[in-house]
């Protein structure tokens, strides 16, 4: 094998070193996104391999926003990674950076909810919660977990 490949980048994969395997040849390779991989020659040289499929579970401004709408009425993220074709933890992602709050799995389990906090309740649940409302009742009535509130409110930097 050629070791003047070391560095050289083949669409997004850039060369670490040479791995031989027993059944072929071929080069340890890092995407941009920073996951590493075994690559073939061949399927670098000729181009076949480009990246470790980050750049199709890219999701674009547009697709964003259409999972936040289905999301916020009351679509899942499971659902959702279904429709988009990437994974639940992408569209969390999405969603977090966006900031919607998600739910973790148990919370989720515990209360009634969708799954997450919209930001008009968010609001509310902080100017209720500041008004002196308890969070026992203030989870009752937005169905949400008591510990996904705490959690909230302690984010916004206000003491429980």
């Amino acid at each position: 094998m050629n070791q003047l490949i070391t560095g050289q980048k083949f669409g997004r994969w850039t060369v670490i070193r040479a791995a031989i395997t027993p059944n072929r040849a071929g080069y340890l390779c890092r995407c941009e996104c920073g996951n590493e991989s075994k690559i073939a020659t061949s399927q670098l040289k000729s181009g076949k391999s480009k990246s470790c499929g980050c750049s199709m579970r890219a999701l674009s401004d547009r697709q964003v926003a259409e999972i936040i709408k289905l999301y916020n009425n009351g679509a899942p993220a499971a659902v959702l990674s279904k429709r988009f074709y990437v994974s639940a933890w992408t569209i969390i992602n999405a969603l977090k950076k966006s900031g919607i709050h998600v739910m973790g799995r148990a919370e989720r389990q515990r209360s009634k909810a969708c799954g997450h906090i919209g930001k008009s309740d968010m609001d509310k649940i902080l100017s209720e919660h500041l008004a002196g409302a308890r969070i026992f009742s203030l989870a009752a009535k937005y169905r949400v977990g008591h510990k996904t509130l705490k959690k909230v409110i302690a984010e916004a930097g206000i003491v429980p």
